[in-house]
Formats: C-alpha cells, structure tokens, sequence
C-alpha cells in the first residue's frame, strides 16, 4: 500500500487533506474486511493514526488562517463548525 510522502522541515507532508481522507478511507476498508495479515493491519492502524494527526493538524492551520483573514477583514467573528447531521 503507498504511503504519504514526507519532505521539508517539521514533516511538512506533500500530500493535501483530501489525499489523507482518501487514504484513510483505503485503510478503513481494508481494515474492516479483516482479511489482511496481522503484521500488515498493524502497520496499516499505524498509517492510519498518523493521517489522522496529520487531518487534525491540517484543519487546525486552516481554522486559525481563516480567523486570521476574518480579522484582517475587520470581520471578527469566530469560527464554528457546521453541523450537517440534520440534513
């Protein structure tokens, strides 16, 4: 299974948020079929929790950047998830 390039300072990835969740979804499935050898479902959960770290991280960057724009704007408002589970 291909795994998420690395490079740069920090860790910086070369790969974007919707590249992770595309992974994710890949290991997720794998995962539940439940066919693979031990060995390699561990190392799949690995990957797995790194990409997951690695989303977290990458939302995080963007909520901050977007309140930054807000109040730069002189638009100061605080950023709130959408809940689309009613819809």
């Amino acid at each position: 299974m291909t795994k998420a390039k690395r490079s740069g300072a920090g860790g910086a990835s070369d790969v974007d948020f919707e590249e992770n969740l595309k992974r994710l979804q890949d290991i997720v499935a794998g995962l539940s079929e439940g066919k693979l050898p031990l060995r390699e479902a561990l190392s799949d959960y690995e990957e797995g929790m790194r990409l997951v770290k690695d989303s977290r991280r990458m939302l995080k960057e963007s909520k901050a950047k977007v309140e930054k724009l807000n109040r730069l704007a002189g638009r100061l408002e605080s950023f709130e998830p959408v809940n689309n589970e009613g819809q």
